[in-house]
């Protein structure tokens, strides 16, 4: 590095997510002026400087496809000294890690100075990866050839942590190394000086009257308390929404994340708004968005509310102040979100509308302010999603397929093509696929839910200690699992409800208060004993599915207004009662049916959520059916009215295939045989076989039941 191109006294590097530390320590380096006795004197780096400015601080974000720019670079080379903030979050940046690199091979390994905030030097040697706070580049020496190699590193750090350095040690540490003097000499001429200005100071105090002083007195200790209040709060905001989450999000440990977001919202409500500047506020936000987060995630959607409509207020008053800060806008919309998902976990469908449009909105007015920026884009591209999600679950399918394929459209053209374009095709791939299906495109479906279990696959096995990656690729495989089911084939149904189940198994042990993870658990679990079922091994097909009704009925009862598992329930049950019939066990099948309907809130004075109503329809159906079979004609009757509201609810022309599939089977138990089964056979051909459907014609087309019609069922329809 040449001594005549310095223009940097030092160079900060830090994540991210370190970023509160490191303007503080820029700022404190520049504001520390050097005691005037040392100013001047010969240190081991030369003349000391009467003060540190200017010191360059890393504030770039750059692209998973670039490197160092060229300014960074420039700044490299300008650098005194190279200061690195270490925390795991520092340890596992490969841009932070890039900086290093590029400052030693400048010749500057001598001069990087090193703060730790967070984590332990050399915790990889010991077996804890997790709590590594040196980058690689760190911890080994740089070989001949400008590589790191195994020769260990021995970095000089200061810790300014309460139970090390503390914070005003550490600092003076830095300070010291720039000055290229002994920290011992600093911290004592420092403390003289300190002690002068106090001397000056109590001396201009003493002239000044009692009434005052004791005013001033009074002033400083308000100051200071405020100050510490002050101070309080931004180091549990800090905390909540830094390094905590940070660590425990991806291990799923959302029970210790509870616990302090229920310490936060008693510290948010005793403190007073006007207290508050904008950058209190917009932290405020997001943990009262994190602490809704978890909940929902914990299946307490309904206490989540409170939570996200306050931090949704907070963001909409800030982005009304500032109306082209993206960064509020962007905040804003994220609330919406937050508030939408929550709305849709309880069933309030047009509410959850409602805010889904508000994050559309606001993520339109990212980009009308930067048209080029991928972060923007992607937020619309989240936004579609949303919309179209939420439209497949009121069974507005068509509506549901434009929302998804728009999306698709503007993903696919956003670059560069980064981990979160993958992450965002992944779920799109996911929701079109059950789009496709429900529009009688089952190959299509297939194809494009094999495609995006895939790609979730190799997310997860480039981040295997991440519990996120692991829930995207459960969601996928259980996205995929859906459509087997619908196709009717055991052996792929089978595949991937173990290999679902193997990527669970671990999450649950991990954390056992996210009940995501045992009911994604349920559905597989589900989908193995419907498998065992096509293959009429009905012994075992019971076993599995009883119990798994149990673990079904205890998540039900945990939360019952999470319709997941009460929709999981009801398909259990319907299981049940075909695993009844095929062993001539009509009271049992019965007996199923009812729990079923139940669970689903199908009967009586309750109405069944939107995306519960199909199902509903399908146990309607069985009621039907045993009706049919018993000549109860009144039966028969209630439950065909029950079907005929059901279906009114989806729209009398709806095309869905499972609404076609409902409407032929009752005109198939009604006795219009021929129009029945020339509309199933239709069905069939287009390799929509659920095991239902198959398992009703096998046991009408057999000649037990009347009326049989053996020149239009079995081979010529099943076998096909």
């Amino acid at each position: 590095m040449s001594e005549g191109i310095q223009k940097y006294w030092g160079f900060i590097s830090y994540s991210h997510r370190d970023r509160q530390w490191g303007e503080w320590l820029h700022k404190a380096i520049e504001s520390y002026r050097v005691p005037t006795r040392l100013a001047g004197t010969t240190g081991r780096l030369g003349v000391v400087p009467k003060q540190l400015f200017p010191i360059f601080r890393d504030r770039t974000e750059l692209s998973a496809g670039g490197g160092l720019d060229a300014a960074l670079q420039q700044a490299l080379a300008s650098a005194r000294c190279f200061i690195l903030i270490c925390s795991p979050a520092a340890a596992a940046s490969r841009w932070v890690n890039e900086e290093i690199l590029h400052f030693k091979r400048l010749g500057g390994e001598a001069r990087i100075l090193c703060l730790i905030v967070d984590g332990e030097p050399n915790a990889s040697a010991n077996g804890h990866p997790e709590r590594e706070c040196f980058p690689p580049a760190l911890r080994y020496k740089l070989g001949a050839d400008g590589e790191l190699s195994d020769v260990p590193a021995e970095p000089l750090a200061a810790d300014l942590r309460e139970q090390a350095d503390g914070r005003e040690h550490a600092k003076l540490k830095i300070i010291a190394g720039l000055l290229g003097v002994g920290f011992d000499d600093l911290k004592r001429r420092d403390l003289q000086t300190r002690n002068r200005r106090l001397v000056i100071l109590a001396s201009i105090s003493s002239a000044v009257a009692a009434v005052t002083l004791a005013l001033a007195v009074k002033a400083v200790v308000a100051q200071r308390a405020a100050e510490r209040s002050r101070q309080q709060g931004e180091d549990l905001i800090g905390f909540m929404l830094g390094d905590l989450r940070d660590k425990l999000e991806p291990l799923g440990k959302l029970d210790i994340l509870d616990a302090v977001g229920d310490k936060a919202m008693a510290y948010f409500s005793a403190l007073a708004d006007r207290n508050l500047t904008d950058v209190a506020l917009v932290a405020r936000a997001k943990a009262l968005r994190q602490i809704g987060d978890i909940r929902i995630q914990q299946g307490r959607a309904a206490e989540a509310r409170t939570p996200l409509a306050s931090a949704l207020a907070l963001n909409q008053q800030l982005s009304n102040r500032h109306p082209n800060d993206p960064e509020l806008i962007f905040e804003t919309g994220q609330s919406e979100f937050s508030a939408g998902y929550a709305a849709w976990r309880t069933s309030e469908f047009d509410l959850a509308l409602t805010h889904f449009q508000g994050y559309l909105e606001a993520s339109q007015r990212l980009v009308a302010i930067d048209s080029s920026n991928p972060k923007w884009q992607l937020e619309v591209v989240y936004s579609l999603n949303n919309l179209g999600a939420l439209a497949s679950a009121q069974n507005q399918d068509n509506a549901a397929l434009g929302y998804f394929q728009q999306s698709a459209q503007l993903l696919r053209a956003i670059t560069p093509q980064t981990d979160e374009t993958r992450a965002s095709l992944i779920s799109n791939l996911a929701w079109q696929g059950i789009t496709l299906l429900y529009l009688d495109q089952v190959a299509a479906s297939l194809s494009v839910l094999r495609e995006q279990a895939e790609i979730s696959r190799k997310a997860a096995a480039e981040r295997p200690d991440d519990a996120g990656e692991k829930l995207k690729l459960a969601y996928a495989l259980s996205a995929l699992a859906s459509t087997e089911i619908e196709a009717g084939d055991p052996i792929p149904m089978l595949a991937v409800a173990s290999e679902g189940l193997r990527v669970l198994d671990p999450l649950i042990a991990n954390d056992k208060t996210n009940v995501e993870y045992p009911l994604l658990a349920t559905r597989f679990e589900y989908v193995r004993a419907l498998a065992l079922a096509a293959q009429q091994h009905w012994d075992e097909a019971r076993k599995t599915n009883s119990g798994n009704e149990s673990a079904l009925v205890a998540l039900h009862q945990r939360n019952p207004l999470d319709t997941d598992s009460s929709k999981t329930l009801l398909r259990s049950q319907l299981l049940a009662f075909d695993i009844a019939m095929a062993q001539n066990q009509p009271d049992a099948a019965a007996r199923a049916v009812q729990l079923g309907l139940e669970a689903g809130g199908c009967i009586g004075d309750s109405v069944p959520p939107a995306d519960a109503v199909v199902l509903c329809a399908y146990g309607q159906l069985k009621r039907l059916e045993l009706a049919v079979n018993a000549g109860a004609s009144s039966d028969a009757d209630n439950a065909r009215n029950a079907i005929a509201t059901l279906l009114e609810k989806l729209g009398a022309d709806n095309p869905q295939i499972r609404l076609r599939d409902i409407r032929a089977r009752v005109q198939f138990l009604n006795g219009e045989t021929d129009a029945g089964l020339a509309t199933l056979s239709d069905i069939l051909l287009s390799g929509y076989r659920p095991l239902s459907l198959t398992q009703l014609l096998r046991r009408h087309c057999s000649g037990d039941i009347e009326p049989p019609n053996p020149e239009h069922c079995s081979a010529a329809i099943l076998d096909r």
